[in-house]
């Protein structure tokens, strides 16, 4: 039996198979971008399919609070159309 690592939502904190979460990275150059590979390198937080959750996040700060970067204006609306896609 393979190993399935789990990963809890960022803002509810649901534990998940990593590859149903989305993974947000701040990456070496401290860009905050979406990684649909879930390989880009760098510091990453999770979040679970839920728009309450991404709302939570964006309304919060909770990127740049987790992440100690502040995200581009235009990652939360790709992150509902990755949410609402799924």
């Amino acid at each position: 039996m393979k190993h399935i690592p789990v990963r809890n939502c960022a803002v509810c904190r649901v534990k998940l198979p990593k590859r149903e979460l989305v993974r947000i990275v701040r990456t070496p150059d401290k860009k905050v971008v979406y990684d649909p590979t879930f390989k880009i390198q760098g510091r990453g937080l999770y979040l679970c399919g839920q728009k309450t959750c991404l709302d939570k996040l964006h309304k919060k700060g909770l990127v740049k609070r987790f992440l100690k970067a502040s995200p581009p204006e235009d990652l939360f609306a790709s992150l509902e159309e990755v949410i609402l896609g799924h």
